[in-house]
């Protein structure tokens, strides 16, 4: 997964298209979700991998929630291999020892942290000793617990392939929650150790927004961004609130890989620019024929259009 990590740049605009549980728990809506990634042309398509008791207490209201959403090892194994076999990168949350043993049967390629583990710091150092991509969500992450994680993975490990994802979620989440001078930051801050810096955004879905500001978070150095799909937002099946329509996500990918290649670093005069500069730019050109051993003066000189 080193080259994937490597070409992570914003000017390749790499997609996290996010099912969340959209699927319901139900492995016939989870098809149609990786189906619609499929036929979008993006990348990377990520799971929520979880056993019940990782995200909730017995007795609590989540429990019965994540309970209904739980699928089993069997499915999974045949989803991501669905996934792989259609040429899609699998990445997938994990939240516990269990999810990430079942993750690394299935052999997916990056993992991801939910920031509600940030303090977890040695499940943190195991997930990212696999030497697969480890995105850790930092979302209303102080400095400091940052500072001394980056700081403890860089002490345990050679060249880790940490991504710092940003982003809460309030459902939904208001513009004004986001920031894209914090993708700045953190690259600021934390490049040094190889970290890279990618964006997740949601904001309700519905809104132009939601297009918006993950172009825009491409613009301010993320390397990639994690946007969150369902097939019919009418539908309202969870996870929806940030969620995509199938077909506002092709078209928002559309977008991404007309767009993100505009991020390049400047390099040769391009062909667009060579036939501006031959339609427009004047060069300079005698007045008029002058006599041999004539002295130049500012006004012999005249700057007009090539004449094809």
């Amino acid at each position: 997964m080193t080259e994937l990590f490597d070409n992570l740049k914003p000017e390749s605009g790499y997609v996290i298209a996010e099912t969340a549980c959209g699927h319901e728990g139900d492995p016939k809506k989870l098809k149609k979700l990786i189906d619609c990634v499929i036929e979008s042309k993006c990348q990377i398509i990520k799971f929520q991998i979880f056993k019940t008791f990782e995200r909730a207490i017995k007795g609590h209201k989540e429990w019965d929630i994540f309970s209904k959403l739980e699928l089993s090892e069997q499915e999974w194994i045949c989803q991501v291999e669905y996934a792989k076999k259609n040429g899609l990168h699998v990445f997938v949350d994990v939240y516990g020892h269990d999810s990430f043993s079942i993750a690394k049967k299935i052999d997916v390629d990056g993992y991801k942290i939910h920031s509600e583990d940030l303090l977890n710091t040695n499940f943190i150092l195991e997930v990212c000793k696999s030497n697969k991509i480890v995105m850790i969500g930092v979302g209303a992450a102080k400095r400091i617990e940052i500072n001394d994680l980056v700081k403890y993975i860089s002490d345990n490990i050679s060249h880790p392939k940490i991504i710092f994802m940003t982003g809460v979620q309030t459902f939904p989440t208001p513009v004004e929650a986001h920031s894209i001078k914090e993708i700045i930051d953190l690259i600021d801050k934390y490049s040094k150790y190889g970290v890279k810096v990618g964006f997740s955004d949601h904001v309700e879905g519905s809104q132009k927004e939601a297009l918006i500001l993950p172009l825009m978070a491409f613009s301010g150095g993320a390397s990639i961004i994690e946007k969150h799909i369902t097939i019919n937002r009418e539908d309202q099946w969870i996870d929806y609130h940030s969620a995509l329509n199938c077909g506002d996500f092709k078209d928002f990918m559309k977008q991404v890989n007309l767009l993100c290649p505009l991020l390049n670093d400047i390099g040769k005069m391009n062909s667009y620019e060579k036939s501006y500069r031959k339609m427009f730019k004047k060069s300079p050109a005698f007045i008029s024929n002058l006599d041999k051993n004539h002295v130049l003066i500012g006004e012999d000189i005249i700057f007009i259009k090539d004449v094809e």
